[in-house]
Parts: structure tokens; C-alpha cells; sequence
């Protein structure tokens, strides 16, 4: 119980970072059904895990060209700038 207590609290921080950051220009955009569509076939395409897949749709979806990641798979992607 106490475990759980303690998830929900990290993820109430986390969620109040968010809100400030959002405060400062930081856009939080909706993942759809279109999105997760999407990434089956970006998925696919570039060799992406689905979480991956998912991120970069998502991307495509709103016109985000620029993605600050360690992730070098993210390179394979041709519209992404890492």
C-alpha cells in the first residue's frame, strides 16, 4: 500500500512539473487513435520499437521536426532532426 502511495505521489510531482514547464511555453499535445494507427506503419518503416513508433507519429501528426534524444535508433527516421 505504502509502495502505491508512493508511485502515485512521484507521478503527482511529475504531473506539476509538467504544469510548469506548460507555464512556460511547453505544449502537451493529445496521442489519438490516428497517432497509434500510424505508428504501425512508422514502426515498421524504420525498425522502431511501438512506444518509439508512437513517439515519432505522434511527431509527424503535429509538424515536430526537431527531437532532443539519446536514442540513436531516432536517426533513422528521415524527417526527424536529432
Amino acid at each position: 500500500m505504502l509502495l502505491a502511495a508512493a508511485c502515485y505521489q512521484v507521478c503527482e510531482d511529475f504531473w506539476g512539473y509538467l504544469l510548469a514547464l506548460q507555464a512556460e511555453g511547453l505544449r502537451i499535445v493529445n496521442v489519438s487513435a490516428r497517432e497509434q494507427e500510424n505508428s504501425l506503419a512508422l514502426g515498421g518503416r524504420y525498425l522502431l520499437l511501438p512506444t518509439d513508433a508512437l513517439h515519432v507519429a505522434t511527431c509527424q501528426q503535429y509538424g515536430i521536426v526537431h527531437c532532443a534524444t539519446a536514442d540513436a535508433h531516432f536517426e533513422r527516421v528521415d524527417f526527424l532532426q536529432i
